[in-house]
């Protein structure tokens, strides 16, 4: 078979701190080249790195290897400008894909998101309902889906489209509600504030862990089917307070929170459905919300100030 490669966009990002780790780990002959938009990577365990100003040098080193797996990471998620979020979600998708013209790619993983499916009439959400995205987000990630598709039909690459659901971990960005919930909880310990304060209302949502995450992305890269959708969630859901008196146990503390200005949630409890994931090859998943949560707990008492 050769040598495996293996190129992550947005290799400076979250996620891709874990898959880089995970990817050395079950491969430690491979060869690890990374992609983002600053000048340097701090990621040792990468063997190259190109920014994407150098996209002409990066294609010069693509046209070496065989047995190439495309990780598209790369994108923009805390914004709503709808400018921005197509010019990096959409745009840059199709010139990763038109450098790739002509590879030898075995796969490309188009990471999507579970903002895709928006509202929908029922809680288990399956790879089959139709999109219905209600933010920018969501419609610049489903855009994003379509272009992938389209170039990857015309150039004959072995896409595969997985929509990621609300991810946690240690070191989670405080934007995302299980990391401000992290970071809120050390600044009360540390007498900053006095609650964690929340807008909107006790909503639901399916949380996966980071690292269960990118054991599905690599065995979906070698056992997926071309072609396909496949959810990454747990199948299960967690409310705010749920989060919160899981905390309260792991901390044996209470936490104090409230909830300002709440808006209208068009979407108060959503799943994935994960049977067609699982009947694809047996995931694992070894690290359930408890340990998540008491993870990411131990982190932010080490690195929080």
């Amino acid at each position: 078979m050769g040598q495996l490669s293996f190129i992550i966009s947005g290799s400076n990002g979250y996620t891709a701190d874990f898959l880089i780790n995970s990817l050395k780990n079950k491969y430690p002959d491979s060869c690890l080249i990374g992609i983002d938009i600053a000048p340097t990577t701090s990621r040792l365990n990468l063997h190259k790195y190109y920014s994407t100003s150098n996209l002409h040098l990066l294609r010069e080193e693509i046209i070496k290897h065989k047995n190439i797996y495309f990780f598209h990471l790369g994108g923009l998620v805390f914004s709503n400008d709808i400018k921005d979020l197509f010019e990096n979600n959409v745009v840059w998708t199709e010139k990763y894909i038109n450098l790739l013209s002509g590879c030898n790619i075995k796969c490309f993983i188009n990471i999507g998101s579970s903002a895709e499916y928006g509202f929908q009439d029922q809680v288990n959400v399956s790879e089959d309902f139709p999109p219905n995205p209600i933010t920018n987000y969501g419609v610049s990630k489903l855009s994003q889906y379509y272009i992938a598709k389209s170039l990857s039909i015309r150039e004959n690459l072995p896409l595969i489209h997985l929509r990621t659901f609300n991810l946690v971990g240690p070191n989670l960005n405080s934007k995302l509600v299980c990391g401000k919930i992290i970071k809120d909880l050390i600044h009360i310990k540390k007498g900053v504030i006095n609650e964690i304060e929340f807008e909107g209302s006790d909503t639901r949502r399916d949380l996966i862990d980071v690292r269960d995450a990118v054991e599905a992305y690599i065995q979906l890269a070698f056992n997926g089917t071309p072609g396909e959708i496949y959810n990454i969630g747990s199948g299960k859901s967690w409310s705010l307070s749920d989060l919160i008196k899981l905390l309260e146990s792991i901390t044996n503390f209470k936490i104090n929170i409230s909830f300002k200005n709440k808006k209208i949630e068009y979407i108060k409890d959503q799943i994935a459905s994960t049977r067609k994931i699982n009947s694809t090859f047996s995931w694992i998943k070894e690290f359930p919300i408890e340990k998540s949560l008491n993870d990411m707990y131990r982190y932010g008492e080490k690195h929080f100030e």
